[in-house]
This record gives structure tokens, C-alpha cells and sequence, in this order.
């Protein structure tokens, strides 16, 4: 597998150097992002590696449809490393810049920033970001997990444990 991902990463680099002024240069950074693992890379090394080519495409392509992607690419990668300050950071990034562009993936990057906040035992946070979630997306499909995940964490914040 790790021979495929090189075969592949060498193909997107060689398409990259050939035609990086090119419409599929967007494609190449993604693809070369993707090689590396991403988004569940499977190291910090490959995480590092795939962000700094989901950033390039965010960075040099902010328009194209894989930048929002890549951008909601980046908090799901911190997230499958636990690396949950950089991926709520990420997902909050993603609201703000491409938060009008898919509204089924902004709503599931506020529910991840929240259950970022949760992770750390951060409750206030996971509850405040949950509520913007409701507010914004009300017939959103997790709404009523998200009811349920607030009052959850509503009783962990007062010391009472949930079964």
C-alpha cells in the first residue's frame, strides 16, 4: 500500500511540475495531500506532510471546490490524531471561510468543534458551540443527537455522570 501511495504521490508531483499555472493543479495538491494518508493520516509525520499540501490548496486555490474541502480535510486529520485544539482551530477556520459554501459540512464542522471542546472536558465550550449549531442549522440531521449531547454534557459539567 505505502508503494501505491508513493506511485501516486510521484504522479501528482510530476503533474504539479508540469503544469502547476494549470485548472488541475487544485487536484494534483489534493491528490498529493491524500497520498500522505489524509484525512486520517496514519503518523504526525504524514499529518504534517498531507496539511502542508491541503494548505497549498487552500493558500494558492481559495476559490476552487477543493479548498473547502481540504479546509474541513485539515480538522478531520488533527481530529484522527487527537489533535484536537488544531482541529477545532481548523474546523472554526473552515466556518469562516467557507461556511456558506456547504451547509450539511458547516454543520458538521460546528457539531466537531464541540465535540473538540468535549474531549477536553471543556463542557461550557462544547455547549456553546452545539447551541450555535441548533441556531444555524435547525433541521440539520443531528439536531436531536445534539439536543441529547448537550444535556449530557450539562450533567458532566455538574458532576453528574450520565448512563
Amino acid at each position: 500500500r505505502s508503494g501505491q501511495a508513493s506511485a501516486a504521490r510521484a504522479h501528482f508531483e510530476d503533474l504539479l511540475r508540469k503544469y502547476a499555472a494549470s485548472s488541475h493543479a487544485p487536484e494534483a495538491l489534493h491528490g498529493i495531500a491524500a497520498s500522505y494518508g489524509f484525512p486520517q493520516p496514519p503518523s504526525e509525520a504524514a499529518l504534517e506532510r498531507g496539511a502542508s499540501f491541503a494548505r497549498r490548496v487552500i493558500a494558492e486555490h481559495p476559490q476552487h471546490p477543493l479548498a473547502a474541502q481540504s479546509a474541513f480535510e485539515l480538522g478531520e486529520a488533527h481530529f484522527h490524531l487527537g489533535r484536537t485544539a488544531e482541529a477545532a482551530a481548523a474546523w472554526q477556520a473552515y466556518v469562516q471561510g467557507y461556511g456558506a459554501v456547504d451547509d450539511a459540512r458547516t454543520g458538521e464542522a460546528r457539531v466537531k468543534i464541540g465535540e473538540c471542546a468535549e474531549r477536553e472536558q471543556r463542557f461550557d465550550e462544547a455547549i456553546a458551540a452545539w447551541k450555535v449549531f441548533l441556531g444555524a442549522h435547525p433541521f440539520h440531521a443531528r439536531g436531536t443527537e445534539m439536543l441529547q449531547r448537550i444535556a449530557s454534557a450539562e450533567l458532566e459539567r455538574a458532576g453528574v455522570h450520565a448512563r
